[in-house]
Protein backbone atom coordinates (compact mmCIF):
# COMPACT_ATOMS: atom_id res chain seq x y z
CA UNK A 1 0.00 0.00 0.00
CA UNK A 2 2.85 2.34 1.15
CA UNK A 3 4.64 1.58 -2.30
CA UNK A 4 1.10 2.19 -4.15
CA UNK A 5 0.76 5.93 -2.54
CA UNK A 6 4.22 6.41 -3.21
CA UNK A 7 4.15 5.57 -6.81
CA UNK A 8 1.12 7.77 -6.98
CA UNK A 9 2.90 10.79 -6.03
CA UNK A 10 5.49 10.23 -8.34
CA UNK A 11 2.66 9.89 -11.27
CA UNK A 12 1.21 12.77 -10.13
CA UNK A 13 4.34 15.22 -9.79
CA UNK A 14 5.41 13.88 -13.52
CA UNK A 15 2.01 15.18 -15.25
CA UNK A 16 1.97 18.27 -13.32
CA UNK A 17 5.88 19.70 -14.38
CA UNK A 18 5.03 18.21 -17.76
CA UNK A 19 1.77 20.07 -18.17
CA UNK A 20 3.01 22.99 -16.78
CA UNK A 21 3.97 25.91 -19.15
CA UNK A 22 7.87 26.07 -19.75
CA UNK A 23 8.14 29.71 -20.19
CA UNK A 24 11.24 30.77 -21.83
CA UNK A 25 12.58 34.47 -23.44
CA UNK A 26 11.07 35.56 -26.68
CA UNK A 27 13.83 36.14 -28.95
CA UNK A 28 13.95 39.46 -30.45
CA UNK A 29 11.70 41.44 -27.70
CA UNK A 30 15.22 43.81 -26.18
CA UNK A 31 14.72 46.92 -24.39
CA UNK A 32 16.39 49.57 -26.20
CA UNK A 33 19.86 50.06 -26.18
CA UNK A 34 20.82 47.08 -24.28
CA UNK A 35 22.30 44.72 -27.06
CA UNK A 36 25.43 47.01 -28.49
CA UNK A 37 28.05 50.04 -26.58
CA UNK A 38 27.00 53.25 -25.98
CA UNK A 39 27.61 55.16 -29.99
CA UNK A 40 26.55 52.17 -32.02
CA UNK A 41 23.45 51.53 -33.88
CA UNK A 42 20.81 48.98 -32.34
CA UNK A 43 20.12 46.40 -34.26
CA UNK A 44 16.38 45.18 -33.29
CA UNK A 45 15.00 49.05 -33.59
CA UNK A 46 14.38 51.42 -36.64
CA UNK A 47 13.47 54.74 -36.15
CA UNK A 48 10.84 56.40 -39.40
CA UNK A 49 10.95 60.49 -39.58
CA UNK A 50 8.14 60.92 -42.42
CA UNK A 51 7.87 57.59 -43.40
CA UNK A 52 11.85 57.26 -43.92
CA UNK A 53 14.04 54.82 -41.84
CA UNK A 54 16.74 55.85 -39.47
CA UNK A 55 18.94 54.54 -37.67
CA UNK A 56 18.46 54.02 -34.11
CA UNK A 57 21.69 54.65 -32.03
CA UNK A 58 22.73 53.92 -28.53
CA UNK A 59 22.57 58.11 -26.90
CA UNK A 60 25.61 59.08 -25.21
CA UNK A 61 23.88 59.91 -21.60
CA UNK A 62 26.37 63.30 -21.31
CA UNK A 63 25.54 66.52 -21.55
CA UNK A 64 21.69 67.17 -23.18
CA UNK A 65 20.43 63.79 -21.69
CA UNK A 66 21.61 64.75 -17.97
CA UNK A 67 17.71 65.94 -18.02
CA UNK A 68 16.57 62.49 -19.19
CA UNK A 69 16.20 59.25 -17.19
CA UNK A 70 19.75 57.82 -16.45
CA UNK A 71 20.32 54.84 -19.13
CA UNK A 72 21.55 51.50 -16.79
CA UNK A 73 21.67 47.78 -17.44
CA UNK A 74 18.00 47.10 -18.39
CA UNK A 75 17.57 50.01 -20.96
CA UNK A 76 18.98 52.94 -22.73
CA UNK A 77 18.18 55.95 -24.79
CA UNK A 78 17.97 55.47 -28.36
CA UNK A 79 17.51 58.13 -31.44
CA UNK A 80 18.75 59.63 -34.45
CA UNK A 81 21.80 61.00 -33.11
CA UNK A 82 24.87 59.80 -30.76
CA UNK A 83 25.22 62.65 -29.03
CA UNK A 84 23.21 66.11 -28.14
CA UNK A 85 25.31 67.59 -26.12
CA UNK A 86 25.26 71.34 -26.02
CA UNK A 87 22.78 73.45 -27.31
CA UNK A 88 24.26 74.47 -30.18
CA UNK A 89 24.43 70.63 -31.56
CA UNK A 90 21.97 70.00 -34.49
CA UNK A 91 18.74 68.65 -33.29
CA UNK A 92 16.31 66.27 -34.79
CA UNK A 93 13.03 67.90 -36.85
CA UNK A 94 10.39 69.05 -35.79
CA UNK A 95 7.74 66.08 -36.51
CA UNK A 96 6.25 62.82 -35.31
CA UNK A 97 8.69 59.93 -35.28
CA UNK A 98 7.89 56.30 -35.09
CA UNK A 99 10.49 54.22 -33.14
CA UNK A 100 9.54 50.19 -34.16
CA UNK A 101 10.53 46.74 -32.49
CA UNK A 102 9.67 43.77 -34.88
CA UNK A 103 9.73 40.40 -33.10
CA UNK A 104 8.67 36.86 -33.99
CA UNK A 105 6.83 34.79 -31.83
CA UNK A 106 7.01 31.98 -34.84
CA UNK A 107 7.49 28.94 -32.32
CA UNK A 108 5.61 29.91 -29.23
CA UNK A 109 2.07 29.76 -28.21
CA UNK A 110 1.39 33.40 -28.55
CA UNK A 111 -1.62 32.94 -26.10
CA UNK A 112 1.14 32.27 -23.24
CA UNK A 113 2.99 35.59 -23.87
CA UNK A 114 3.96 37.65 -21.37
CA UNK A 115 5.21 41.01 -22.64
CA UNK A 116 5.30 44.02 -20.09
CA UNK A 117 7.40 47.67 -20.61
CA UNK A 118 7.60 50.83 -19.15
CA UNK A 119 8.75 53.98 -21.71
CA UNK A 120 10.17 57.40 -21.36
CA UNK A 121 10.47 59.64 -24.76
CA UNK A 122 11.64 63.42 -25.75
CA UNK A 123 9.38 64.80 -26.27
CA UNK A 124 5.71 63.26 -26.51
CA UNK A 125 4.96 60.27 -26.59
CA UNK A 126 1.75 60.06 -27.59
CA UNK A 127 0.73 56.47 -28.86
CA UNK A 128 1.67 53.06 -28.45
CA UNK A 129 0.47 50.58 -31.94
CA UNK A 130 1.19 47.11 -31.94
CA UNK A 131 0.73 45.12 -35.61
CA UNK A 132 -1.07 48.97 -36.42
CA UNK A 133 -3.54 48.44 -33.57
CA UNK A 134 -3.60 51.45 -31.04
CA UNK A 135 -3.36 50.77 -27.96
CA UNK A 136 -5.87 51.91 -24.99
CA UNK A 137 -4.85 52.35 -21.74
CA UNK A 138 -1.02 53.28 -22.35
CA UNK A 139 0.51 55.63 -20.12
CA UNK A 140 1.46 58.36 -21.80
CA UNK A 141 4.93 60.57 -21.76
CA UNK A 142 4.44 64.65 -21.54
CA UNK A 143 6.65 67.08 -23.31
CA UNK A 144 8.92 67.28 -20.30
CA UNK A 145 8.25 63.87 -19.02
CA UNK A 146 11.41 62.43 -19.89
CA UNK A 147 13.18 62.45 -16.49
CA UNK A 148 11.41 59.31 -15.63
CA UNK A 149 10.19 56.40 -16.52
CA UNK A 150 6.52 55.27 -17.21
CA UNK A 151 3.98 52.78 -15.30
CA UNK A 152 4.55 49.11 -16.25
CA UNK A 153 1.94 48.37 -19.17
CA UNK A 154 1.06 44.74 -20.42
CA UNK A 155 0.89 44.08 -24.37
CA UNK A 156 -2.67 42.73 -24.68
CA UNK A 157 -2.41 39.10 -26.27
CA UNK A 158 -5.41 39.21 -28.39
CA UNK A 159 -3.52 41.55 -30.98
CA UNK A 160 -0.75 39.59 -30.76
CA UNK A 161 0.41 37.45 -34.41
CA UNK A 162 1.78 34.10 -34.26
CA UNK A 163 4.34 35.31 -36.73
CA UNK A 164 6.25 38.39 -37.13
CA UNK A 165 4.53 41.18 -34.80
CA UNK A 166 5.75 44.91 -35.27
CA UNK A 167 5.87 47.08 -32.09
CA UNK A 168 5.55 51.03 -32.62
CA UNK A 169 6.45 53.70 -29.75
CA UNK A 170 4.87 57.34 -31.64
CA UNK A 171 6.77 60.17 -30.30
CA UNK A 172 6.60 63.76 -31.61
CA UNK A 173 9.19 66.07 -31.78
CA UNK A 174 8.06 69.73 -30.59
CA UNK A 175 10.10 72.97 -30.17
CA UNK A 176 12.33 74.32 -27.80
CA UNK A 177 11.01 77.12 -26.11
CA UNK A 178 13.80 77.78 -23.46
CA UNK A 179 16.05 77.99 -26.69
CA UNK A 180 14.73 79.85 -29.80
CA UNK A 181 11.86 77.90 -30.29
CA UNK A 182 14.55 75.43 -32.18
CA UNK A 183 13.94 71.13 -32.54
CA UNK A 184 14.89 69.07 -29.88
CA UNK A 185 16.00 65.77 -29.83
CA UNK A 186 14.19 62.88 -30.19
CA UNK A 187 14.18 60.12 -28.25
CA UNK A 188 12.82 56.51 -26.75
CA UNK A 189 14.01 54.56 -23.79
CA UNK A 190 11.44 51.33 -23.67
CA UNK A 191 12.50 48.93 -20.75
CA UNK A 192 10.50 45.05 -20.72
CA UNK A 193 10.30 44.27 -17.70
CA UNK A 194 8.86 40.67 -19.06
CA UNK A 195 9.14 39.19 -22.20
CA UNK A 196 8.41 35.05 -22.39
CA UNK A 197 5.84 32.92 -23.33
CA UNK A 198 5.72 28.81 -24.14
CA UNK A 199 6.80 27.21 -26.67
CA UNK A 200 4.89 24.95 -29.05
CA UNK A 201 7.14 22.21 -29.50
CA UNK A 202 7.32 20.15 -26.18
CA UNK A 203 11.06 20.22 -24.85
CA UNK A 204 12.11 16.48 -25.12
CA UNK A 205 12.47 16.40 -20.93
CA UNK A 206 8.59 17.64 -20.84
CA UNK A 207 7.45 14.54 -23.00
CA UNK A 208 9.57 12.19 -20.97
CA UNK A 209 8.08 13.60 -17.71
CA UNK A 210 4.74 12.90 -19.71
CA UNK A 211 5.80 9.98 -20.56
CA UNK A 212 6.78 8.45 -16.89
CA UNK A 213 3.86 10.14 -15.17
CA UNK A 214 1.46 7.89 -17.65
CA UNK A 215 3.38 4.62 -17.94
CA UNK A 216 3.19 4.97 -13.72
CA UNK A 217 -0.44 5.39 -13.83
CA UNK A 218 -1.22 2.32 -15.74
CA UNK A 219 1.62 0.38 -13.51
CA UNK A 220 -0.35 1.39 -10.72
CA UNK A 221 -4.23 0.91 -12.40
CA UNK A 222 -2.78 -3.03 -13.16
CA UNK A 223 -1.90 -3.77 -9.60
CA UNK A 224 -4.98 -2.48 -8.27
CA UNK A 225 -7.02 -4.42 -11.07
CA UNK A 226 -4.34 -7.23 -9.81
Amino acid sequence: MEKSVRLMFVCAAALCLAGAAFATPISGVYSSGITVAVGEQDPYWQIYYDAQPMAAYVVEDSGWPGSWAANDANSRWIGPQINYSGLTSAFDPIGDYGFALRFDLTGYNKATADIRFRWSSDNVGSHVFLNGVDLVGVPTIGSQGYGAMSAEFALPGIYLESGMNLLEFKVTNVACPECGDRPNPAAVRVEFTSADAAQVVPEPSVALLTGIGLIGLGVLFRRRRA
